[in-house]
């Protein structure tokens, strides 16, 4: 597959978070013009409940550590902007969608985290550095890999 740009790159995880949102039976909508903070916006079937999330994508996010038969997955990276890394709220959520090189051949891996935690983990960052990111170690990701229930909660 040609290497995509950043928007492609955007834009197919944003689409494949909806995929699996209707999937669990979810109302899913995209805002029509391009929000700053809101990439989703999803309801329970009778519109009694709503959740808005933030869909952060990397063609291929996992790093890895060490050479030759010691290489292993180390951590996941992904960006974040100074007012995703500092907003905090129950109904909010971060997708961080790993597409795995984007081919046809793997399927991307989400990992479902609430806002709540991406302000701990970055706490002051936002006063410090220029360039914020999500880069926990596998061992704390794997909490939320896959993790559609945090929302599927949130939305019954």
């Amino acid at each position: 597959m040609p290497k995509s740009d950043t928007q492609m790159v955007a834009t197919a995880g944003e689409h494949f978070v909806a995929f699996r949102l209707a999937q669990l039976g979810f109302v899913v909508a995209m805002p029509r013009l391009n929000s700053p903070a809101v990439d989703l916006m999803a309801s329970s079937f009778d519109g009694s409940k709503m959740v808005t999330i933030q869909v952060k994508t990397a063609s291929w996010a996992e790093r890895t550590r060490g050479r030759g038969k010691d290489k292993r997955l180390d951590h996941v990276e992904f960006p974040l902007g100074h007012k995703a890394a500092s907003r905090s709220d129950p109904n909010y959520f971060y997708a961080f969608v790993d597409l795995r090189g984007m081919n046809t051949h793997t399927t991307p891996t989400v990992y479902i985290v609430p806002s709540e935690h991406i302000k701990q983990y970055c706490g002051d960052w936002t006063s410090k550095y220029s360039m914020i990111r999500w880069h926990p170690k596998t061992e704390e990701v794997d909490q939320f890999k896959e993790e559609w229930g945090l929302i599927v909660d949130a939305l019954r």
